[in-house]
């Protein structure tokens, strides 16, 4: 199960290495699936999507590390989109 961290100002959602790895496989899949979507803009959208977060999670597989994303703000809205970073915890 993905960890997550808070503070005042930072969320960030942490997947182990083994997590990465299926989170990789798993968007390889969505991105696929979404070609198939009837809505055009729709199945762009959900192929974009999947294949960035495929690709990051990928990338950190090869690197031996697992994938992190961090949001910063303040409450209750953050202020930033999610940022990609790789990270080698161990739990």
């Amino acid at each position: 199960m993905p960890k997550f961290e808070s503070s005042w100002t930072r969320k960030t959602l942490y997947f182990s290495k083994s997590e990465t790895a299926d989170l990789a496989d798993g968007a390889t899949a969505a991105s696929i699936a979404g070609a198939a979507f009837p809505d055009p803009v729709v199945s762009k959208i959900i192929s974009m999507v999947g294949g960035t977060i495929a690709l990051l999670a990928h990338r950190a597989v090869k690197q031996g590390k697992g994938l992190a994303f961090t949001v910063y703000g303040l409450p209750p809205f953050p202020q930033t989109p999610p940022i990609p970073s790789f990270h080698d915890r161990k739990w």
